[in-house]
């Protein structure tokens, strides 16, 4: 169940519930007093917003790392959404409504990769200022530029869009849906792995 293990010489805690879920890691005080801290019950999940080839190919990746997988689109009878086998959730819904589906938290991952420029920023515009382990958008620097001004225009903050990966992914000169997949999932394994800290957007 969520809650936070925490070890230390006096013994072993667990705190249940998710308002008892915090920063782990281990911690070494004066005297030697040490402590350990680990937040459990609950898998990463990421959520690919756009159901296209990149995301098909993600999905397998991230399925692999012990991800849990969601996938949502706004396009009936997708062809490539029908396919991923490896996503533990698809849903087809509107993109005007898609942020009440994303919760937040430091389990939550976010990669927007929708089928073109309106979309992604109807669904950015929903999310930047959500707090959440990861957030990238897919897309050439151009295109991504375009909509940060679109968006700081309607009032969303300089802060809010700064925290955002875009173009998401490490730069490995990728090119093909398995290439640009890997390059996403290296970035994500690459937060997911540093202390946690949710992304806090000024409201």
């Amino acid at each position: 169940q969520p809650g936070r293990l925490r070890l230390s010489p006096s013994g072993l805690e667990f705190q249940a519930g998710r308002s008892a879920r915090a920063a782990g890691g281990f911690r070494l005080r004066a005297a030697g007093a040490w402590s350990y801290g680990e937040e459990t019950g609950e898998r990463p999940t990421l959520t690919l917003i756009g159901g296209g080839h990149v995301a098909l190919a993600l999905s397998q990746l991230m399925a692999g790392l012990d991800f849990h997988v969601r996938v949502l689109d706004d396009r009936p009878g997708l062809a490539t959404l029908e396919e991923n086998d490896a996503a533990q959730e698809k849903h087809v819904v509107s993109y005007r409504s898609v942020g009440r589906l994303v919760a937040e938290g430091s389990q939550s991952y976010v990669v927007i990769m929708t089928y073109g420029h309106q979309a992604d920023e109807k669904v950015l515009g929903q999310l930047a200022r959500k707090n959440l382990r990861y957030l990238g958008m897919l897309g050439s620097p151009a295109k991504n530029a375009r909509i940060f001004a679109n968006l700081r225009g309607k009032g969303i903050g300089r802060r809010a869009l700064e925290r955002v990966h875009a173009p998401v992914g490490l730069p490995i000169h990728s090119r093909t849906p398995e290439e640009i997949a890997v390059s996403i999932a290296a970035e994500i394994i690459s937060i997911k792995n540093q202390p946690k800290q949710v992304v806090k957007s000024e409201r």
